[in-house]
């Protein structure tokens, strides 16, 4: 009963709009990440200047001879801010991972609608 062409035409309609919600959340993942990214620049912003000022004041003191480095300024804020850091990358880490999810859930419903299309396209 499940390869009727009447139930492939329903599961095909259920299928497509599926994939249009699965694709809206996956948009709305996106435009969510990209807003916790812009509000949380002002937080690494901060953490940032401060590291840098640090960094600056040894390589004034000429405890520090090499160059200040992105790397160098990002272990400064790990290790004078660790718990804000560690929070703030999980958080990044979380966000970036529900976004990558929903992007396969969008993928895996067009691909499940690219097949109910073939088996419909059989049937005729």
């Amino acid at each position: 009963e499940r390869a009727t062409y009447g139930a492939l035409v329903k599961a095909l309609d259920e299928a497509e709009t599926n994939a249009r919600l699965a694709h809206r959340l996956y948009s709305t993942a996106r435009i969510e990440r990209a807003r916790w990214e812009l509000d949380n620049e002002v937080h690494f912003g901060a953490m940032r200047a401060e590291a840098m000022r640090e960094l600056q004041r040894e390589k004034d003191m000429k405890t520090r001879s090499k160059q200040i480095t992105d790397a160098d300024v990002n272990s400064a804020c790990a290790s004078m801010f660790p718990d804000e850091y560690r929070a703030q990358e999980l958080k990044r880490r979380r966000l970036k991972e529900t976004e990558e999810s929903l992007e396969k859930l969008s993928e895996v419903w067009m691909m499940r609608c690219k097949t109910l299309q073939t088996l419909l396209s059989r049937q005729r």
